[in-house]
């Protein structure tokens, strides 16, 4: 510093013109400067803003008034740095100094510019809150002297800018620290003092070339970071629309280290998002499947493969609701096979179940595809004809009888008695349609069985005899002992079927003992109906496969 005064001192005092600063030419010259400056910044702020028009097309009024904002501003703080550009240049054509006190000055200037960086880091890393020490500097590990090169001891000594975030805050507070100085640096040349600011050029040039470096790896890293951020935000989108199979681009990351935890992370949380979705899924399809199962299991006679009364009922009710909309007919058959308890006596249980099953069969080979053939109950059989008139279906029926001439015991013939009603004609609900064809199948019993009796009023008294009643309450029992076992037997799916067989092997010992057949149906709703108190134990208890807690115990007492 000391020679660059001596050699200022020992300059001529012509070296700098005296006219320097009060020549029309020289004014006539920075005038021009100034102008041809402003008119570049005019070209440049029109471009700038009909840029940021174009990006921002399809955006609000407002985001496009927002969009004008920023670019003045950059083109305000543009304009800054050019002008303290040129006008450094300029004083250093101008000034008249010898090259070799320039090249001191600059000398000088470069020194100088060092210490203020260095004490700006020291004093930041140090002394400032931990919030400003952008780079989170380890000074144990990280030194200048392993950054390799000039960009990246520009990023830095200006923090993190890997992150790049505050970089873009401080961008334009730089410019405006070093474009001001520029200018204040200008005006005071023109009014005089240009020997007492020779030292600053040199600062100012390294200021600028460390402004350009900043300017350009801060202009760089949004760009990146922006980008990225997008594509981020893109694939959180896709992933919250469903698609899961979306995946973050790990291309070109870097050395961003952030970023890329972000995007290892988010990746990270979309796969198992997508595996959960997966084990979801199946376990979606197996329980659909154990629904289904259940549903078919409930609804489905085991014996002879036919649907239930269950079954029957609803579908009974869906017909009626439907043919009410369309205005069709649809008839409505109960059969009880003839003689069965005879059967069930005198060849045993086995053979009454062949007897049931061949029936069966030949319910589903006479009847149309679009009939409904269950099994009640016992040895009740319940159709249902849909758009189909009375007639149509005793003539159906009367189809069946022939068809089950080897369908008993040994091949014998069976026969059954039918009774038929119809909707609109005799009903309108499902509850007393299906009440009238009981009693008309009742009716035909009386008549002498072996035949199909259509529904008459006339007969309604004679078929409300003690008799039938008492025959309706002992059916109606056994419905509903057989109902309780059904549910029974859907929650404990290690014992399917467990009722059902105890009641067929009590009735079959009471036979084997000379019992009579009364008294064998007895024994067999005693068999059924032994685990009926199940019902109320919920399906873990009854499915567990080891044994039971305490509390458990206690809730099966």
């Amino acid at each position: 510093m000391l020679n660059m005064m001596n050699i200022i001192a020992a300059a001529p005092a012509a070296s700098v013109p005296a006219n320097l600063t009060s020549s029309p030419a020289a004014a006539a010259n920075g005038s021009l400067l100034v102008h041809y400056t402003l008119a570049l910044l005019a070209v440049g702020a029109v471009l700038y803003a009909f840029r940021s028009i174009s990006r921002a097309a399809d955006a609000s009024p407002l985001q496009m008034i927002l969009g004008l904002l920023r670019a003045s501003r950059t083109v305000l703080f543009a304009s800054v740095w050019i002008v303290g550009i040129l006008g450094t240049m300029r004083m250093l054509a101008m000034s008249g100094l010898p090259i070799n006190a320039i090249a001191k000055a600059l000398f000088d200037g470069v020194a100088c510019g060092i210490a203020v960086i260095a004490t700006f880091f020291i004093i930041r890393q140090f002394a400032a809150p931990p919030w400003w020490r952008l780079n989170a500097w380890n000074p144990a590990t990280d030194t200048l002297g392993e950054r390799g090169s000039l960009r990246e001891a520009a990023m830095w000594i200006l923090g993190d800018a890997r992150l790049g975030l505050l970089s873009m805050r401080l961008r334009d507070r730089i410019i405006v620290c070093v474009g001001m100085p520029a200018i204040a640096t200008n005006l005071a040349w023109m009014l005089g003092f240009e020997r007492m600011l020779q030292l600053a050029f040199g600062l100012l040039l390294v200021l600028y070339v460390a402004l350009a470096v900043a300017l350009m790896t801060a202009n760089r890293i949004p760009r990146v970071l922006m980008s990225r951020l997008v594509d981020l935000r893109h694939v959180a989108r896709r992933i919250a629309s469903g698609d899961l199979g979306a995946r973050a681009s790990t291309h070109e990351l870097g050395d961003y280290e952030e970023l890329g935890d972000l995007v290892s992370d988010l990746n990270t949380m979309a796969r198992a998002l997508q595996l959960r979705d997966s084990e979801n899924r199946t376990l979606h399809e197996r329980l659909t499947y154990m629904l289904h199962t259940e549903q078919e299991l409930a609804t489905r006679d085991a014996l002879t493969g036919l649907r239930n009364r269950r079954y029957f009922v609803d579908s009974l009710r869906a017909e009626l609701d439907r043919s009410g909309r369309t205005g069709a007919t649809c008839a409505v058959a109960i059969i009880d096979l003839d003689n069965f308890k005879q059967v069930n006596d005198r060849f045993g249980h086995q053979e009454g179940d062949a007897v049931l099953q061949r029936t069966a069969h030949a319910l589903v080979a006479a009847l149309r595809p679009y009939d409904l053939a269950c099994r009640l109950g016992g040895e009740e059989f319940g159709v249902i004809f849909p758009q189909t008139r009375p007639e149509e279906a005793q003539v159906v029926l009367d189809r069946i009888m022939h068809s089950l001439g080897n369908a008993g015991p040994q091949q014998m013939a069976q026969t059954f008695s039918g009774g038929i009603a119809s909707f609109p004609e005799h009903a309108r609900d499902d509850e007393t349609l299906y009440r009238l064809a009981d009693e008309a199948a009742y009716d035909a019993k009386l008549k002498g069985k072996a035949r199909n009796v259509l529904y008459d009023p006339v007969q309604t008294k004679q078929m409300d005899s003690p008799e039938r009643q008492a025959d309706k309450r002992r059916a109606d029992m056994v419905a509903t002992a057989k109902a309780l076992v059904a549910t029974v037997d859907a929650k404990e799916s290690m014992s399917r079927n467990h009722s059902e067989t105890v009641g067929r092997y009590a009735k079959q010992l009471a036979l084997a003992l000379g019992n009579d057949g009364e008294f064998a149906e007895q024994m067999y709703l005693c068999g059924i109906l032994h685990d009926v108190g199940k019902i109320g134990l919920s399906e873990t208890i009854m499915n567990k496969p080891g044994r039971l807690t305490a509390a458990e115990f206690e809730q099966v007492k």
